[in-house]
């Protein structure tokens, strides 16, 4: 069974005060990076060989030849498909050669939106945390803007006034927003640059014995579609740096521990198994490329044994959207 999922991972679109350049490859844009930067396998270039690696027996007896074209152009356009949705709603890759091109935020046109405190005890900084976002965002064009897609109500129309007075008319033109630790002094100590403008600290904290994880979402949300929308990923702030947490497979592979919620895709925090704190669970819907028309469900959990992050899958053929409700847990692994 094939599926197509996109991974996410959250960039560093900046570098902060002690760079290291990434060498990581590109696939659909880039954002620089540093010794801090995930430096888990490209996500977009794997979705597109999911995609591309789909395949059937081919077709035999009378009419095998007919088949064979319909089927070469129906997968044609399925890689067609799933290259968009890849570039469009996944965060772009933050090892790239390419990181050069990419614009730095202007530090002048930030402003800190929101400041969470940090006790030395359990960060290692006796400080805070804290959202910098685009001067011109206010608390309320943000939940104005949050969740469209930067297009307001009408798609075409022009940008609403509130955006024209605000002095912006696409969320485009906004500064992508960035997290940063300070000292009790004032010194910011780590910078992490967001690749959006729409960003939040939630008020949850994921808690695991001997760790307490950030919840930071940021606005993928375009303005089509039932594959995007805010992306959630936790940070650990250590000895005043930032550190965005990874998740391990049952080959032991890392990725970046990235939460969407959308149309077809969601998650919770439950109790953990078997011990004291948190787990996470996501569940989405995603094509079986394998059987054109049918869908796969994905039930994922994300645990900490301890010592690392690990993630578990199971799937299941079906079908699964958020305005139902959410499966109980005992489909998840």
């Amino acid at each position: 069974m094939r599926w197509h999922e996109a991974t996410a991972r959250p960039p560093r679109a900046v570098q902060p005060a002690q760079p290291d350049p990434g060498d990581g490859p590109l696939f659909c844009t880039a954002v620089p990076a540093n010794k801090h930067a995930f430096s888990a396998p490209r996500h977009a270039g794997t979705d597109a060989q999911a995609v591309a690696r789909t395949s059937a027996p081919p077709p035999t007896g009378a009419g095998g030849g007919r088949r064979r074209a319909a089927a070469f152009f129906w997968r044609a356009g399925l890689l067609l498909v799933g290259l968009l949705l890849v570039c469009a709603v996944s965060p772009a890759s933050p090892r790239s050669p390419e990181a050069d091109q990419q614009p730095t935020p202007d530090a002048a046109r930030l402003a800190v939106m929101q400041t969470v405190a940090l006790p030395a005890a359990a960060h290692g900084l006796d400080g805070r945390l804290e959202l910098l976002a685009d001067t011109r965002l206010t608390a309320a064009l943000r939940d104005e803007l949050w969740g469209t897609g930067g297009e307001g109500e009408e798609p075409g129309s022009g940008a609403p006034a509130s955006w024209r007075a605000a002095g912006f008319a696409s969320v485009v033109d906004l500064q992508p927003a960035m997290l940063q630790t300070v000292d009790s002094a004032g010194a910011v100590r780590d910078r992490w640059p967001l690749e959006r403008p729409l960003a939040r600290i939630e008020a949850e904290t994921l808690a695991v014995p001997g760790l307490t994880a950030w919840l930071v979402t940021v606005d993928y949300t375009t303005a089509f579609g039932s594959y995007s929308g805010p992306i959630t990923f936790l940070f650990a702030v250590q000895d005043g740096r930032l550190r965005g947490l990874e998740a391990a497979d049952e080959s032991g592979a890392t990725v970046p521990i990235s939460l969407m919620r959308s149309l077809k895709t969601d998650w919770r925090l439950v109790p953990r198994r078997g011990g004291d704190g948190q787990d996470i669970v996501s569940v989405a819907t995603r094509p079986n490329l394998e059987q054109p028309g049918s869908f796969v469900v994905m039930y994922r959990r994300i645990s900490f044994d301890g010592n690392r992050w690990t993630r578990r899958l199971r799937l299941e053929a079906g079908f699964w959207e958020a305005d139902g409700d959410f499966p109980p847990l005992e489909k998840f692994p």
